[in-house]
């Protein structure tokens, strides 16, 4: 479970340079890996088998090598202020940091 939890915080954080760096947020990357990871989170809670499906292990490769480029290519400051944000939200009770819907409101 801790793993998965790692997982979705590199997840949120790639989401959060994103949305700061990029005019519009492509949501579908983002939105498709913590999906996949909350299936994983809520399997293996019930079973003790921590799965991804295909695509699922797919959404995920592309967020973390999505996150592994921002590490590489944007100014060091905005990530900083995205683990910053992140940490911030996960000491609120929040569901997800990624928007989604007509009613989403950023978050910076």
């Amino acid at each position: 479970m801790a793993t998965v939890a790692q997982l979705l915080n590199a997840v949120y954080c790639a989401y959060l340079v994103h949305e700061t760096v990029a005019r519009q947020p492509n949501l579908n990357l983002f939105s498709a890996a913590e999906a996949a990871l909350h299936e994983c989170a809520v399997c293996g809670e019930i079973t003790g088998k921590f799965d991804v499906s295909t695509d699922g292990k797919i959404a995920i490769q592309r967020v973390l090598g999505t996150y592994e480029q921002q590490l590489v290519t944007v100014p060091t400051y905005i990530v900083v202020d995205a683990e910053i944000r992140l940490v911030e939200l996960l000491s609120t009770d929040f569901s997800s940091p990624i928007i989604s819907g007509p009613d989403a409101r950023p978050l910076h």
